[in-house]
């Protein structure tokens, strides 16, 4: 999915990307246990994503090395600098 994909999809469209490209395609119930919730809770995050608190959404953000401003609107990188996820350009030179 490109950035311009991206910036249409909803926002519980990039949670389930996220999900999926970290804890796989069955990975709600584990994501779920680390973020403290019943996993039908989070299957109805990304099924509505607006129904996610700004709690739940930061520490959705903080256990994934999300960048919050891709995950809200789809812009800019998917993962923040620094996070284990973060794919840094190759060197130049």
């Amino acid at each position: 999915m490109s950035e311009s994909d991206d910036s249409l999809a909803s926002l519980g469209d990039r949670l389930r990307q996220v999900r999926i490209e970290i804890f796989g395609d069955d990975g709600i119930d584990e994501l779920a246990e680390q973020l403290g919730m019943a996993p039908q809770t989070w299957r109805n995050f990304e099924a509505i994503g607006e129904l996610i608190s700004a709690a739940q959404l930061h520490e959705f953000v903080e256990l994934t090395g999300t960048h919050p401003l891709w995950l809200l609107r789809g812009q800019g990188p998917k993962y923040r600098a620094g996070s284990s996820r973060h794919e840094d350009p190759p060197a130049s030179g």
